[in-house]
């Protein structure tokens, strides 16, 4: 359940105000049961349950924000804003099975309530009608939560021996904190030639602090996510989009970022210096797109999209973090549209790529050189037709 309310003036003056309140409460259920036919009878055991964790987390947050905005020029506007939060969650846990040694067990994680404040500023000066360049601050986070009770004893059946080769206990990876940033951005925003082109760019910096990272237990197969130091982020975004004649329309958009920890964190491998996991220094993402009228009412299209994602390391293995290589993705589109439908034939994935997406950390041991990790979809075609509903 989400709900939301706000207030949005409309003043004659220079100054402009927002309010409102945010209240959201969830369930998050989830139930494993893994039976394999026989264990029980071949191995003397009570039963053929190789594992079973059935768990609930259960969250709540309210909130106030509101902003002022202020005109200090007719092209010159200034606004700050802050947001007032509180989240309570809970957790509960059922486990049994093989892994658990076949006792049955509730686990009832202690609750957890977090509160404070994220502010926000902007200032924002229009050059002219067409070329607007901005400054900003903001704070921002992501709450914490609780990790699943993790089996006890040696591996491959327990965890100990992973938990003591990270230097953690379990007791400290039983929850783990919010994560929070500081964002500062300087940036514009602009059109030109009679508004056929738009060119959009950005600085920014951000300081981000008790780092959310998965922690992968190798030896007895869990996952888990705790709480890695500190980082700083710095880069730039560009994006361009246009029409040179009126049936041509192009875009591109590159990102570029280096990421780096500044404060290692307890249990995480990654020394200050060394960049942040799962984040590519260089994007690229670009479209061209021609259409032509074929008759009074229908035009027919072709579109071509390539994105480029540069390489970063992965959190797969605790000892040696895995390079994750770049790769290439461009799809093609084909087809004819009018006011209300459009068909057309698509290819995804044209070259066949099996990118490296990202990590997936399951409940089984890794075997050395075949970790897991998510791939993207191969080749595939197809057909698909639209309709706009007016």
């Amino acid at each position: 359940f989400v709900q939301e309310l706000r207030f949005a003036s409309s003043f004659s003056g220079p100054v402009q105000t927002i309010l409102g309140g945010f209240y959201s409460n969830s369930t998050r259920p989830r139930d494993y049961e893994w039976n394999t036919p026989g264990f029980g009878s071949t191995t003397g055991s009570p039963s053929d349950l190789i594992l079973a964790f059935i768990d609930s987390r259960e969250a709540t947050e309210e909130a106030i924000f509101g902003d002022v905005s202020y005109d200090i020029l007719p092209n010159l506007k200034a606004t700050a804003g802050v947001r007032w939060f509180r989240d309570i969650a809970t957790f509960h846990q059922f486990t049994d099975g093989a892994f658990y040694g076949f006792n049955p067990t509730t686990y009832l994680a202690p609750s957890t309530t977090e509160s404070g404040f994220t502010p926000r500023y902007l200032l924002e000066y229009k050059v002219t009608p067409d070329v607007l360049v901005y400054a900003s601050g903001a704070k921002g986070f992501r709450e914490g939560g609780n990790n699943i009770a993790l089996p006890a004893g040696q591996p491959p059946i327990g965890c100990d021996q992973d938990l003591a080769n990270a230097g953690l206990s379990a007791s400290q990876v039983a929850s783990f904190k919010s994560d929070d940033l500081w964002s500062y951005e300087l940036g514009f925003k602009s059109s030109f030639a009679d508004h056929r082109f738009t060119l959009n760019g950005a600085g920014f910096v951000i300081d981000w602090k008790n780092i959310q990272q998965q922690i992968s237990l190798p030896l007895c197969g869990y996952g888990i996510t705790g709480n890695s130091g500190a980082a700083r982020s710095s880069g730039f975004e560009l994006e361009m989009s246009g029409r040179p004649i009126p049936e041509l329309t192009l875009g591109l958009g590159v990102g570029y970022t280096d990421a780096r920890i500044t404060q290692q964190g307890a249990g995480s491998p990654q020394t200050v210096g060394s960049p942040v996991y799962d984040v590519p220094q260089i994007t690229v993402a670009s479209n061209v797109e021609y259409e032509r009228n074929l008759t009074a009412d229908w035009s027919g299209f072709t579109r071509l999209d390539y994105n480029h994602v540069s390489g970063s390391y992965t959190t797969n293995t605790q000892a040696t973090p895995l390079y994750r290589p770049a790769y290439n993705i461009a799809d093609i589109r084909l087809g004819g549209r009018n006011g209300r439908y459009e068909l057309a034939l698509f290819v995804k994935n044209i070259t066949n790529e099996h990118a490296n997406l990202a990590d997936a950390v399951q409940i089984g041991a890794e075997i050395p050189g075949q970790p897991h990790y998510v791939v993207n979809k191969p080749l595939t075609a197809g057909v698909e037709g639209r309709v706009r509903f007016k």
